[in-house]
């Protein structure tokens, strides 16, 4: 498993938790994912935010959304009712740590534009997909520049392809 660095007490609670190294600890390859566990990826998701941060406060909080994004896929049961989606998983987890919401939104959502797109590329629905991208947006508010740094972050990992950031982006925009 990858090392990851706690810079503050916040994140040495969150990496010493039982229930965020056994998820941080698992890995399976997917399409975009080719490292063997979910530290792999957090560890390089956190060197993009050391590179794209432009100020102390925002680092900080995208090194927790980071930390945490993730790392629940290893929990996810699509048949039961409140364990089919890792990012609702991740920001239970959070909850417990965090009170800010602009980070609990994105680690919640982090994943809604890239599913969005893929579905519209999967059933040409585009417009539907735009309908979803721009509730997003909305639901995002102030808090969107987060949600797209943190994006940038998160895509320039592992395999990734732009087309579904560079799709958001342009409907944000």
């Amino acid at each position: 498993m990858a090392v990851i660095e706690a810079e503050t007490g916040l994140e040495r609670r969150i990496v010493a938790d039982p229930e965020w190294r056994a998820g941080a600890a698992w890995g399976r390859h997917t399409k975009g994912h080719p490292e063997d566990s979910v530290a792999e990826h957090v560890a390089e998701v956190l060197a993009n935010v050391d590179r794209g941060a432009h100020d102390p406060a925002t680092r900080a909080r995208l090194r927790l959304i980071a930390l945490v994004h993730d790392t629940f896929k290893h929990e996810v049961r699509w048949w039961w009712p409140g364990r089919g989606d890792h990012a609702r998983l991740a920001r239970r987890f959070a909850e417990r740590y965090v009170d800010d919401e602009g980070v609990l939104l994105v680690v919640e959502h982090h994943d809604d534009a890239y599913r969005a797109w893929r579905r519209a590329r999967r059933t040409g629905r585009w417009r539907a997909a735009e309908r979803r991208a721009i509730a997003l947006r909305d639901r995002l508010a102030e808090h969107l520049p987060l949600f797209l740094a943190f994006y940038r972050a998160d895509n320039a990992t592992g395999t990734k392809a732009p087309d579904d950031l560079r799709w958001f982006e342009r409907l944000v925009a």
